[in-house]
């Protein structure tokens, strides 16, 4: 039994070692790519719009449902259709009137969102994409077995070897 602990031991110590491992510095990187940050700041930028513009949209709905709904005493929690029976008709066809803008309001958030995924996968997706295919191409050149991110590892790492740094060699190869 200990024999075949100490031959696993050696194998999956072997095999640690035996591996090439490197890593790299995305932001280095992305930073370095012509019109990722400005892409990306857009898009952030415009979604930061459209938030704001929903917000004010939907803080002026409720400001319209909450003074329409103000006579009706409304109770926590009460069923729209037993609020409907108390109001009068005008008030009934106000509030599904409400109801319909609100309803437009979530699907103008909907196209808002979607108008941003879509500036994401024309403009900046393909640069994610260009960098990853470029450290695989590195990687399988140079026989690195894994290329870690360092971004995402800095936390948990005491002790990183320099040499092991891959990123300028990225830049230079993404730039031709």
């Amino acid at each position: 039994m200990k024999t075949k602990i100490t031959f696993a031991l050696l194998f999956f110590s072997y095999f640690f070692y035996s591996q090439n491992v490197s890593y790299v510095h995305l932001d280095s990187i992305f930073s370095a790519i012509p019109n990722y940050k400005s892409n990306v700041m857009k898009i952030d930028s415009i979604g930061k719009e459209y938030q704001k513009e929903i917000k004010s949209t939907k803080e002026q709905w409720e400001s319209k449902l909450n003074t329409l709904l103000k006579p009706y005493n409304v109770k926590e929690n009460e069923d729209i259709n037993l609020i409907k029976s108390r109001m009068s008709a005008i008030d009934t066809s106000k509030l599904s009137i409400l109801i319909d803008e609100d309803k437009l309001i979530s699907k103008r958030a909907q196209n808002y969102d979607l108008v941003l995924k879509t500036m994401y996968d024309s403009d900046v997706k393909p640069l994610i994409n260009k960098v990853t295919i470029c450290i695989e191409q590195y990687a399988k050149l140079n026989k690195i077995d894994i290329v870690y991110v360092i971004e995402q590892l800095s936390p948990a790492i005491a002790y990183i070897d320099k040499r092991k740094n891959i990123t300028k060699k990225i830049i230079e190869k993404i730039a031709k």
